[in-house]
């Protein structure tokens, strides 16, 4: 997805009023389901701090291949605003994407 058309539709979603969760979905086959609207971004690339954990969560428009509005059938493969497993199923580092990444905040 290119720069342009990333920011233009994470502004689309989450400037609802009221909001709405909306899906990410990245080249890799994952899904991000971003249920609240704390969420940055800018040149590129968005993230969140996940408030399960306290981590954060960004990935670059190269890495995102659509975002689309939650529907009730969708599957998704990740719990609230996680872009990665729970610490029980995390992949080893080599196996994740390069250029998604995942840091420890506070």
């Amino acid at each position: 997805m290119t720069k342009d058309e990333f920011h233009t539709r994470l502004r689309q979603f989450l400037h609802r009023r009221p909001f709405r969760p909306f899906v990410v979905e990245l080249t890799d086959g994952r899904r991000l389901v971003i249920k609240k609207p704390n969420f940055a971004f800018s040149d590129g690339g968005a993230g969140f701090i996940d408030p399960e954990d306290g981590a954060l969560v960004d990935f670059l428009n190269d890495d995102v291949r659509s975002i689309e509005p939650l529907k009730k059938e969708t599957s998704v493969d990740f719990a609230v605003n996680r872009s990665v497993p729970s610490k029980k199923t995390r992949h080893a580092p080599q196996e994740r994407p390069p250029k998604t990444r995942r840091k420890k905040c506070g």
